[in-house]
């Protein structure tokens, strides 16, 4: 498994994961595959596999062989997991915006904006969460967004 493939796999185990968040955040599945949080997990075993074969590739890891251990911080391999846990972290943080706007009572509606930013730029998506769940907590706000939904 090239870094690459890794990449276009994790990439294509998230991105159905934010739609059903997105569009279908009370469903049955959607609610299943957050509350295991299957898709996170997969993307980690992945991740270790990936290193798995790049040990096997670079001849085994020990500490007697230093080299092999140093074969492995290489920039494109501490991308590669920069990468992964970006995107499991993220998706992560988003299940976390969902969870949270359901037991605060937040609209999905003035959610989706946050679980968006989640996805491109995760901690700002959930600063944007905190503001909106404290604003929408204002009587006259909570009303309108109550009566759009």
């Amino acid at each position: 498994m090239t870094p690459s493939e890794l990449l276009y796999i994790i990439k294509i185990l998230a991105i159905p994961m934010w739609i059903l968040m997105v569009i279908l955040p009370e469903r049955k599945l959607t609610r299943q595959l957050i509350e295991s949080m299957l898709i996170p997990k997969v993307m980690f075993v992945l991740f270790t596999i990936f290193l798995i074969l790049k040990l096997q590739h670079g001849g085994g890891f020990s500490f007697a062989n230093f080299g092999a251990a140093i074969s492995l911080v290489t920039f494109q391999n501490f991308f590669i997991a920069f990468m992964v846990f970006m995107k499991a972290g993220d998706l992560m943080l988003g299940m976390s915006i969902l969870n949270n706007s359901r037991d605060d009572k937040v609209s999905h509606i003035l959610v989706i904006p946050c679980l968006v930013t989640a996805y491109y730029v995760g901690p700002i998506g959930y600063l944007l969460y905190k503001i909106v769940r404290r604003v929408s907590k204002i009587e006259w706000i909570s009303k309108l967004s109550r009566s759009s939904y």
